[in-house]
């Protein structure tokens, strides 16, 4: 039985012929969940920054210099948002003589 190689950028760094092959560089797929797991830190950060911006009470939010410290620097703190302004969710509402749809709706937070 001859072994295949299942990471298919790994494949790229082989030649044709060669059995083996050198690289200075992380390749493969532990680099490839390494990259995957700094971009959902990424993500999740800008979500939480996002947060903290909706808050109900203007003074609980932060200003522009400090969102964009927060999205450029990750040492800088977010602190825990509080409850936002507004939210929105959805609900069935009935109409006569039409079926069910869903309907957005804003609602203060009471």
């Amino acid at each position: 039985m001859t072994p295949k190689i299942l990471d298919f950028r790994m494949a790229m760094i082989f030649a044709r012929d060669e059995t083996e092959a050198n690289t200075s560089k992380l390749a493969g797929t532990l680099f490839y969940l390494i990259l995957l797991s700094k971009l959902m830190e990424q993500v999740l950060r800008c979500i939480q920054v996002g947060f903290v911006c909706v808050q109900e009470y203007a003074l609980d939010r932060p200003t522009m210099s400090l969102v964009m410290m927060m999205l450029e620097d990750e040492t800088v703190a977010i602190h825990q948002p509080k409850k936002p302004g507004f939210y929105v969710t959805r609900s069935r509402c009935r109409r006569p003589n039409l079926e069910s749809e869903l309907v957005n709706q804003v609602q203060p937070i009471q």
